[in-house]
């Protein structure tokens, strides 16, 4: 047989044995299907069958199970109370009695004015979700709330610092200080008196140049308050309230050291050097004069010397009252208040506060030069050897150990903040099931309540724990 003669019977033997290659691997395919779903059914009528024990669970999961995958699932509309950012694929969630969340539904469609939108996240009042089958039985007061993971600074430090977890770093921190406080100050003492005298010198030098150079807006702001606070409000509270104080408490005191210096003073003494100093013929001599500083220095003075207890006590008063009055109270709160809330006035701190100790590069030279010397990196390397321990141990307890693993609130800063999960979320009230029958309805319309951040922090510590 020639070579031509041949090879009709080779391409048919070629097309022949393909196409039964292919027959042969769907057969195959359809066997290996069919026996993977008899033996998964199998299992889990054998696991649903199992008699009692240590099988119950077993045969309580297998039916829930089965249930999952065989129930139809439940379409419920959801009513918001204002636009709100959701997004396609929020969970819904169910708490048991315990705390413990279960998710049982998620957002399937965003919806806006009546039409269905395209985007996965948007503002929407009634969006549309899925129920699972293992979701419980709806009542008719069934409702759920949308809570929101806040997305700021102050959340993740509320997060990672929580109120047991703030109380464990105090706690280290305190057995750290109390074990190396003599030593880590006795180092640290001279190298922070020297920046702070080094400061101080600093900042005298400059603030007196910092203010004469701003001399016309202080002269302004003190027409502006001698006319706002002194005139307005200072004088009249001493005229009205502070003098009557003072001169009822101080009259008594005033009678009595008055009286003592009537009778130390000599009338004859100061009449007859007034007539010898008024007399035309004698030459001037200031005889009364002379007489009034010796009386002051030898009579007056020592008087008052022995009531200097009493004009102590006498103030003490005169103060503890005038505190305990409400109008005295009222007009100080004002004046405080207009100084506290003058702009003018803050913007002038402010200026002298930036130039002397802000953007004060000598200010700056003199705490870098103290900071950087070998006797500051000497002290901060002795300090920090005997800290380190303890700033290992509080690093470990805010974000966990290679051992351990990473703890639940940073493993849910992380998932908020790195891998945007859990920014929203809906927990699912049933409701009463005395309250009315079930709904029944299709699609279920439910409202939605705003939430707070207990119920995150929850979410947080069953989420990074791996309860869910």
């Amino acid at each position: 047989m020639s070579q031509n003669a041949r090879r009709p019977f080779f391409n048919y033997f070629n097309y022949f044995n393909s196409d039964y290659i292919d027959s042969a691997m769907k057969l195959l395919r359809v066997v290996v299907g069919l026996a993977f779903w008899f033996a998964l059914g199998a299992a889990i009528w054998l696991r649903v069958a199992a008699p009692s024990g240590a099988e119950a669970a077993s045969r309580a999961w297998a039916g829930e199970l089965l249930r999952f995958w065989t129930s139809p699932r439940v379409t419920i509309e959801l009513r918001l109370p204002a636009p709100t950012e959701v997004a396609v694929g929020d969970p819904i969630f169910t708490s048991d009695g315990s705390g413990a969340l279960t998710q049982v539904g998620e957002l399937v469609l965003l919806t806006r004015d009546g039409r269905a939108l395209s985007d996965t996240a948007a503002a929407s009042t009634v969006p549309q979700a899925m129920l699972y089958p293992i979701a419980p039985r709806l009542s008719a007061d069934a409702s759920l709330t949308l809570y929101t993971t806040p997305d700021s600074i102050v959340w993740v430090v509320n997060t990672l610092l929580s109120t047991e977890r703030r109380d464990q770093i105090t706690q280290e921190l305190r057995l750290a200080i109390n074990a190396h406080q003599d030593d880590i100050l006795a180092t640290l003492k001279p190298l922070v008196e020297k920046t702070l005298t080094d400061a101080v010198q600093v900042i005298e030098q400059d603030l007196p140049g910092a203010i004469r150079r701003r001399r016309g807006e202080l002269e302004s702001l003190g027409a502006k308050y001698q006319r706002e606070i002194v005139e307005k409000e200072l004088l009249p509270l001493v005229k009205g309230e502070l003098w009557p104080l003072v001169r009822r408490r101080a009259e008594p005191l005033a009678n009595e050291v008055g009286r003592e210096m009537w009778e130390r003073v000599s009338v004859w003494r100061f009449a007859w050097r007034a007539a010898y100093d008024r007399s035309v013929l004698l030459p001037e001599k200031k005889l009364v004069e002379q007489e009034m500083q010796r009386f002051v220095r030898k009579e007056a003075m020592p008087i008052l010397e022995r009531h200097t207890d009493d004009f102590t006590a006498l103030l003490k008063e005169v103060l503890q009252e005038a505190s305990h009055n409400e109008a005295v109270k009222a007009g100080v709160r004002r004046s405080f208040a207009h100084l506290a809330g003058d702009p003018e006035l803050r913007r002038f701190v402010w200026d002298v506060v930036d130039e002397v100790m802000i953007d004060n590069p000598r200010l700056r030279e003199a705490l870098e030069r103290n900071w950087t010397s070998p006797e500051a990196a000497a002290a901060l390397q002795f300090a920090g050897e005997r800290l380190e321990p303890t700033v290992r141990r509080v690093a470990e307890l805010v974000f966990g150990t290679f051992h351990d693993g990473i703890t639940p609130e940073f493993a849910q800063v992380l998932r908020t903040q790195i891998l945007a999960k859990d920014r929203r979320w809906f927990l699912l009230d049933a409701g009463t099931p005395s309250a009315g029958p079930a709904v029944a309805s299709s699609p279920i319309v439910l409202p939605v309540k705003l939430g707070g951040g207990a119920a995150v922090r929850r979410l947080a510590t069953l989420r990074a724990s791996g309860r869910q």
